[in-house]
């Protein structure tokens, strides 16, 4: 096959649907068809992980790392010049060539590699080896130069594609998300309007336990029970305004905070009943102040209900750890239990009003969790470790102004 039949063939897998490596394997076999190589590959550089990693190859199998770290080998040499590797070695067993020690060059003495780069940085390395030295012409030298730009158009095509994927996952996402927050918003004003009418009869119960006890002297038998049922009666009634205010007012009020301090109000909260179930409690909090821009009730619910969730997943035994640290400009509280974690069926239905797995759930805790975080434009995240746990993450902006109220 000619050289321009080559390139040619090439020009056409780049837009292709095969996946990338699919694309370099023939890629790679049809360059060592058209020279006089023993082995060809195809090195990527990963730039997170700072290597070269063996990403397709054809021809002999012997001296084929499967990865050169930064600083190694022929790849990295191309990779610092920026320009092709040409050279030749006497002995076989040598791993030196050209002054560069690679230990993929032990069987071989010929080595051709020319940089898969566009005008920003080197993407790869096409690698080629021979047993003896092989001829090069100008005109294969021109095909492969040709076929190295045409491999980059492999590399940023794949790229598209998979920010594309991305892309639609996101947007995906995004949507569902949309559809519980709504779902979250026309659930909030039917409970508004439920609990309006608790609120009614429970005054009625604590005003009339108040006049009975007007009749009672401070010992009389039944005295201690009103006195409990006021007690009771007013500390629901706090409950059921905290409710109201939270369900009525769906726009937080926004107020510089500290996240520590509203997490800390939550896990006090329940550290009664944790110790009443043998549930131990580990605080891992940050040290000093976490500044959020927050309304303080409404974070208080969310956390509670995320707490609440955690307690329930597990029996009378176990641990929930909560913790909270500063990333960069994220603050993050991680909400972790040891409840065994939540069958992968239904981890994609959580947040779903009225969903639950639980035999007294109600399926409300976490989507009215989500609808807060999502009103202060946080995010909650799911961990689901099967057989251990689930770590709820919430994540929200750090306060700029860095003060807390």
């Amino acid at each position: 096959m000619s050289g321009y039949a080559i390139i040619e063939e090439l020009s056409g897998c780049a837009v292709g649907e095969n996946a990338l490596a699919e694309k370099l394997k023939c890629a790679c076999n049809l360059l060592l068809e058209a020279v006089s190589f023993d082995q060809c590959a195809i090195y990527l550089w990963d730039k997170v992980k700072r290597r070269f990693t063996l990403e397709a190859s054809v021809g002999m199998c012997v001296g084929l790392p499967k990865q050169y770290e930064e600083g190694m080998g022929v790849p990295d040499a191309v990779k610092q010049s920026e320009d092709r590797f040409c050279a030749f070695k006497k002995d076989l067993a040598d791993s030196t060539i050209a002054g560069v020690i690679d230990e993929g060059m032990r069987g071989f003495r010929f080595a051709l590699a020319l940089p898969i780069a566009d005008r920003t940085a080197v993407r790869g390395v096409l690698y080629l080896k021979a047993i003896k030295r092989a001829r090069v012409s100008g005109p294969h030298l021109s095909m492969l130069t040709a076929a190295a730009s045409i491999l980059v158009m492999f590399i940023k095509y794949a790229e598209a594609c998979e920010q594309r994927r991305s892309s639609q996952a996101e947007l995906e996402q995004a949507h569902k998300q949309l559809q519980n927050f709504e779902q979250i918003m026309a659930l909030a004003d039917m409970a508004a309007n439920i609990v309006h009418e608790i609120k009614s009869p429970l005054l009625s119960i604590g005003g009339f336990a108040n006049r009975l006890k007007k009749h009672l002297a401070a010992g009389a038998p039944g005295r201690l029970y009103l006195d409990q049922i006021t007690k009771e009666a007013a500390r629901i009634e706090k409950v059921v305004d905290g409710m109201l205010r939270s369900l009525k007012e769906n726009a937080p009020v926004l107020e510089s905070d500290d996240m520590n301090d509203i997490v800390s109000e939550s896990v006090d909260l329940f550290r009664e009943e944790a110790e009443q179930r043998g549930i131990n409690i580990v605080s891992n909090l940050s040290a000093g102040v976490l500044a959020v821009r927050a309304d303080r009730e409404q974070m208080k619910i969310a956390f509670d209900n995320l707490i609440a969730n955690a307690l329930q997943s597990m029996e009378n035994t176990g641990t929930l750890t909560v913790s909270t640290f500063q990333d960069k400009d994220t603050v993050v509280v991680k909400v972790a239990d040891s409840g065994g974690g939540i069958d992968p069926r239904y981890e994609s239905y959580i947040f779903n009003p009225f969903f639950t797995t639980k035999k007294h759930g109600t399926g409300l805790g976490l989507p009215i969790a989500n609808a807060i975080v999502m009103r202060h434009h946080g995010v909650i995240e799911v961990n689901n470790n099967i057989g251990v746990g689930v770590t709820f993450i919430v994540k929200l902006h750090t306060d700029s102004s860095g003060k807390a109220a």
